[in-house]
């Protein structure tokens, strides 16, 4: 599985460089200069650590939150998304 991890206001979000990922049965850190993504996809839990300060993190399902993915936040700017709208 691959992870990417983008930080910033919406519409210019840009990609954080990880400089270690850790992943085990507990689940996956993702660390950054700034701080850590530690992320527990089977249950569901997920938070920002950012100088010992943990903030709870509220996962949304992708189906309902199409627009605001894949248009608003900017991340997938100019790239095709495999519909027929690419062409447009």
């Amino acid at each position: 599985m691959e992870f990417r991890l983008y930080s910033g206001q919406r519409g210019s979000m840009k990609p954080l460089k990880m400089v270690n990922v850790v992943s085990d049965s507990e689940g996956d850190i993702f660390s950054t200069k700034t701080g850590e993504l530690r992320l527990v996809l089977d249950k569901k839990e997920s938070a920002w650590v950012q100088k010992g300060k943990r903030q709870q993190l509220k996962s949304l399902p992708v189906e309902d939150n199409v627009q605001l993915i894949y248009v608003d936040l900017g991340v997938y700017s100019g790239q095709p998304l495999g519909t027929p709208c690419d062409l447009l």
